[in-house]
């Protein structure tokens, strides 16, 4: 079947009701994906990750712990040491690597912790391999290069924040020192924390006086840490008040879409979505990393997009992750324009819900607790 938006549906056996139905059992999986996720990095047994994306989970969430971890040592190392204690400073810095720690205690299975780094891997791997915008200008400036001078105030702040996001991830892809681990607050709490607690084992044959002090030392380098972390630095963050400063018409989102994937930009194309559905960015990038893509057809869809566009994100992302099904993309694409865009939008209502109840709402399809 073609691409091509004048060809007539081809009667394909594949129904919008059946594109609706699998769209909705995806939903269900979403939640599972991550625990099975969490299962596979940390069993080499277990074959469910992709090498390539398995080494880099494992090479960028270390640099995120080392980071962390040098951090914590500096300044719980000169409280200790002001306070008296300079042998267990001295010790706080020996011993084994804290992220092979936290592996060996299973401290690392943290569902939210693998969806967030795994979907920034996956996302990146993806925009990595989209194709360069096609356009007629090739002297044309980029969508955020020409939003950076947009007359709105508001607009061109946004864009450079994005811009800035965007440089931080790409140096720490290449191996520059990781200023921003780009986890959210809830997720960098709870790893910091982790992280203190196996530097605390360091003072494992101290005194109750020493370790009250190491305690002491390294709870005050975790407030300090936490305190200086904003996640509006993350790049998500960034995308999502892009999109919610420039609000485009619906008559503007397809272009804008299209615009976003050729500049390579796919963390802002799952902002434009995300705005435009109501939902939240890690919901819609669950949609994008959806190797079925049935619910992404279904939201584009939801957006009432016009065919052509619609089949021309379908092709551009089908190139771009090689777990796409160019084939499968183009049976469905009949039956997602038979869809209403009022049917579309109630099939992905749960979207728009609190992530928490989403997470419910997957657990209890899956019988299982949350």
């Amino acid at each position: 079947m073609s691409l091509d938006p004048v060809d007539p549906p081809g009667g394909a056996p594949y129904s919008a009701e059946t594109l609706l139905a699998a769209a909705a059992a995806a939903s269900m999986r979403v939640r599972g994906r991550s625990a099975d996720a969490a299962h596979d990095l940390f069993r080499a047994e277990q074959d469910r990750i992709d090498d390539a994306v398995r080494a880099a989970f494992g090479l960028q969430l270390a640099r995120i712990v080392d980071t962390v971890a040098t951090e914590l040592m500096a300044y719980a190392g000169r409280s200790l040491a002001a306070a008296g204690h300079p042998e267990l400073a001295m010790a706080l810095t020996a011993g084994d690597r804290p992220y092979d720690l936290l592996v060996a205690h299973e401290l690392l299975g943290d569902a939210d912790l693998i969806e967030q780094l795994l979907g920034r891997i996956e996302i990146d791997a993806i925009a990595d391999r989209l194709q360069g915008a096609a356009d007629d200008d090739p002297e044309r400036p980029s969508l955020l290069a020409r939003m950076v001078e947009h007359p709105d105030r508001v607009v061109g702040n946004a864009a450079r924040a994005l811009l800035a996001a965007d440089s931080r991830r790409r140096d720490a892809q290449e191996g520059y020192p990781i200023a921003h681990s780009d986890l959210s607050a809830e997720c960098q709490h709870r790893l910091t924390w982790q992280i203190a607690a196996v530097l605390r084992g360091r003072g494992a044959h101290a005194d109750r006086s020493e370790l009250a002090a190491l305690d002491s030392a390294l709870a005050d380098a975790v407030r300090r840490s936490l305190r200086a972390y904003d996640e509006g630095d993350r790049i998500e963050t960034a995308a999502m008040r892009m999109a919610t400063a420039l609000d485009p018409a619906p008559a503007e989102l397809g272009t804008l879409l299209l615009e976003a994937l050729g500049d390579r930009r796919i963390a802002l194309f799952i902002a434009f979505v995300a705005r435009a559905l109501g939902s939240d960015y890690a919901a819609v990038r669950a949609l994008v990393l959806d190797r079925d893509g049935d619910r992404l057809w279904v939201a584009l869809r939801a957006l009432n997009l016009p065919r052509t566009t619609l089949a021309q994100i379908g092709f551009v992302l089908s190139e771009a992750d090689p777990r796409r099904d160019l084939d499968r993309f183009v049976d469905r694409l009949d039956p997602a324009m038979l869809l209403s865009p009022d049917d579309a939008r109630a099939a992905l209502m749960i979207l728009r819900a609190d992530p928490v109840y989403r997470d419910a709402v997957a657990a209890m399809a899956q019988g299982r607790g949350v």
